[in-house]
């Protein structure tokens, strides 16, 4: 991975410490300072903790021994700028990264393909149907396939749009001799901070459909409907985030299963009937 794939200048010095060209095990910071000239590993330790911010004599020195090229020095520079001046980020730095990048110049032509991935619920449900033990024993038409496993609520023509979207941004890929698609060993082109909000807020908002629609059509041992009305202070509002995404992150540990040939949503959804005071 080279720095064109980190938005943060110290998650991609972790990601080097760990990864260091030719080496089996992670670079010691002691060697990594004497390969810099440094007296002393402290000052890169505080560094990578986000004690310090880099010296513009250590950022050179880094890229100098990572054997960074023109482009490469010139953006690792940048991201140490950025976050210098995180509260307030001059736009020509944003702009300057973005005209570098050779990945973030590829991901601004695919704007409308990533919102209509995210707006989409139907490319989240059939990206899953992809990683299943059952689709990988298909052989004929995946289209008709994946139209029938999800009892005909996608026509053959919604299911292909998908297919190619899914393809186009590199989420899966064709064989080139068979013409069969699979998951691609490819990162896709983008990631979740380049999700525009008003996709997100689509997505979510289709999510609640299928689920009113499952309310009706699904029998009760195959779902699981609750709801509780409470009284919050909303000061306690950022604990109550941070518990729903914990329980998200431990249903996800818990439940999901690389040998399942099923596809089933969860969502978990706080909101207030009040208004403020």
């Amino acid at each position: 991975m080279t720095v064109f794939e980190f938005n943060d200048f110290r998650a991609y010095l972790v990601y080097v410490r760990d990864h260091y060209p030719g080496m089996r095990r992670p670079m010691t910071l002691e060697r990594w300072a004497k390969k810099l000239n440094y007296r002393s590993p402290r000052s890169i330790a505080m560094v990578l903790k986000g004690q310090r911010l880099p010296s513009e004599d250590l950022v050179i020195a880094f890229s100098h021994d990572l054997k960074h090229s023109e482009n490469e020095r010139r953006y690792f520079e940048l991201l140490v700028r950025k976050e210098k001046h995180k509260d307030n980020i001059p736009p020509i730095v944003l702009e300057e990264l973005a005209k570098l990048n050779p990945k973030l110049l590829k991901r601004k032509a695919l704007e409308g393909e990533v919102f209509r991935y995210v707006a989409d619920w139907q490319n989240y449900v059939i990206l899953q149907l992809f990683s299943t033990p059952e689709f990988s024993g298909q052989e004929g038409n995946c289209v008709a396939w994946i139209e029938k496993r999800l009892g005909d609520k996608l026509t053959a023509d919604e299911i292909r749009k998908s297919l190619d979207l899914l393809e186009k941004l590199k989420f899966i890929e064709r064989d080139s001799a068979t013409g069969k698609l699979s998951l691609s060993t490819q990162d896709p082109f983008f990631t979740s901070e380049e999700v525009p909000s008003a996709a997100g807020r689509k997505h979510l908002s289709d999510q609640m459909e299928q689920a009113k629609e499952a309310l009706h059509r699904q029998s009760l041992a195959d779902r699981e409907f609750t709801c509780l009305t409470l009284r919050v202070n909303r000061k306690k509002i950022p604990e109550i985030k941070k518990a729903m995404r914990e329980f998200r992150d431990k249903f996800d540990k818990d439940f999901f299963d690389d040998k399942g040939n099923d596809v089933c949503q969860i969502n978990l959804q706080f909101f207030f009937h009040t208004l403020e005071e």
